[in-house]
């Protein structure tokens, strides 16, 4: 480099290059290549102007120009010679970190690495590309409840055998924990009562769901369809003829009276409404008791009882 005082003729204080011009028109010495005011100028430009249009952050641009082969060309006195040796790492921590894997250690650095780290769709990318959890094992149990427990709302209680893992330890070891199982009222038939990780852990690991399936016992009156209750009630062929009468018990202990006077027809049926099962969502809302008959025939008929059917209900 050459002396600061010789080349400009003067104190080398005050000999730096203008840099109040774009053109370098001021009183201070000319350099070869341009000034940092164009560089500004220049990348301020093609920020605006060119594809993207993003803001422009002159410190930036201008760390830009000097990292690039114009902002090196020439002498540029105020820093003193060429900032790079020649392995293309800054000599002069002053100017740029000397760590070549810095963020900002070169262009090609500055336009991956940090910016890649933060920016959305890698992140996104790289949360696609991993593997997703393994899912919970599950032991499924059938839960055998009756009608009424169903319409009331139970509990049951189990004793259930696992294994367990000490977290201080990490050993596993077989225990036995009792567990309540709360039947809702309303539930249905197939419905599962789930537990999380209440079966244990599986070697590997993995927690151990159990799950109850609510299965319904058979009831020696009703028969569930949706909140509907269904009853059928068997008549003799004398009764469908001539009338009858029965009284049973609904699901929630009221008693019922119901008949039919005269012939009563094969697929006849009664409605009481608001007797049936309550609704899961709503215990308040409740279906009906549908009574229906099923009539009773005899197996065989002697030559009186044909001749007294046919006097009495065949057509002359």
């Amino acid at each position: 480099m050459s002396n600061p005082k010789n080349r400009y003729g003067g104190d080398p204080r005050h000999s730096f290059p203008d840099l109040g011009t774009a053109g370098g028109s001021g009183s201070g010495p000319q350099r070869n290549g341009p000034s940092f005011v164009e560089a500004k100028r220049k990348h301020r430009y093609s920020e605006n102007y060119g594809a993207g249009r993003r803001p422009v952050d002159v410190d930036r641009a201008f760390t830009d120009w000097l990292n690039s082969d114009e902002g090196r060309m020439g002498d540029f006195d105020l820093f003193g010679p060429s900032p790079l040796d020649d392995q293309g790492v800054s000599a002069c921590p002053s100017r740029r970190p000397t760590d070549p894997s810095s963020s900002r250690g070169s262009p090609a650095s500055r336009r991956g690495g940090e910016r890649d780290a933060a920016d959305p769709r890698t992140a996104s990318a790289a949360a696609a590309a991993a593997p997703a959890p393994a899912p919970s094992a599950a032991i499924e149990r059938e839960l055998h409840v009756t009608l009424e427990e169903l319409f009331h709302g139970s509990e049951k209680q189990f004793e259930v055998r696992r294994t367990s893992v000490d977290a201080a330890t990490g050993v596993a070891r077989p225990e036995t924990q009792p567990l309540k199982v709360p039947v809702y009222r309303g539930l249905r038939a197939g419905t599962k009562i789930k537990f999380l990780g209440e079966a244990g852990v599986s070697p590997a690991g993995v927690p151990i769901d159990l799950h109850f399936i609510v299965v319904e016992k058979p009831h020696p009156l009703f028969t569930r369809r949706g909140v509907d209750l269904h009853a059928v009630i068997e008549i003799s062929l004398a009764e469908s003829l001539l009338g009858w009468q029965r009284t049973l018990t609904s699901i929630d202990g009221k008693t019922v009276r119901v008949g039919h006077e005269g012939p009563t027809p094969p697929g006849w049926q009664e409605p009481f409404a608001g007797l049936g099962m309550c609704n899961s969502k709503n215990v308040q809302e409740r279906g009906d008791l549908i009574v229906g008959v099923k009539i009773r025939y005899p197996g065989a008929l002697s030559d009186r009882q044909k001749a007294l059917i046919k006097a009495a209900l065949m057509d002359k």
